[in-house]
């Protein structure tokens, strides 16, 4: 069996270590975290990581029938992804469990919430971060220019929101700027056979 430092190359494991490793197998490593600022990566396959580089991940995606996304920060079973398939109103999308210690200043985090339209077009309107309302600083500085052209009645609109930590201090959770961007008129092609 090889050993990790093979696997990852020696430039790869630093000061941060490693954790919860699941063992090693033909598949690869399973269960990395903590290398070097990478957390909750989960299924690095063999080749993936290559001198410093990634090159495949996937994300576990939350589904929810209604107008609002729980996220988990940190967790396998919702991601940083929600998907809402039959909103009846505007969205609020809420994540907790983000760290609140010393060991997360200076983060930046990324969640999306896609949604399924269903006749009328549906925005992802608040954002709470631990409980903490935060205001969405929208591309083109405001939620009518950032929606413009792309929400559509009947397809998919993907909302994707950044929040960085401007202050440094991970205390709070209000110190995070959180900035939202839209992408939309997807829509599905459906094909009878």
């Amino acid at each position: 069996m090889p050993k990790l430092s093979e696997i990852l190359g020696s430039n790869f494991i630093g000061d941060q270590g490693v954790q919860g490793l699941q063992g090693l197998s033909n598949q690869g490593v399973q269960g990395l975290q903590g290398l070097q600022g990478l957390q909750g990566l989960v299924g690095v396959k063999g080749n993936d990581v290559v001198e410093g580089k990634l090159f495949n991940a996937s994300e576990t995606i939350l589904q929810v029938n209604g107008n609002t996304v729980n996220i988990a920060y940190g967790s396998q079973i919702s991601g940083n992804i929600g998907l809402c398939t039959n909103p009846t109103g505007n969205i609020t999308l809420n994540v907790t469990g983000i760290p609140t210690d010393s060991s997360f200043n200076n983060q930046v985090i990324t969640f999306s919430v896609f949604v399924t339209q269903t006749g009328t077009a549906r925005t992802c309107t608040a954002v709470n971060l631990n409980g903490v309302s935060r205001t969405i600083r929208w591309a083109g500085g405001s939620l009518a220019n950032a929606i413009s052209g792309v929400t559509t009645t009947n397809g998919h609109t993907i909302f994707s929101f950044t929040g960085i930590n401007t202050i440094g201090s991970a205390s709070t959770t209000a110190n995070y700027q959180v900035f939202g961007v839209v992408s939309g008129g997807f829509y599905w092609l459906w094909h009878h056979f």
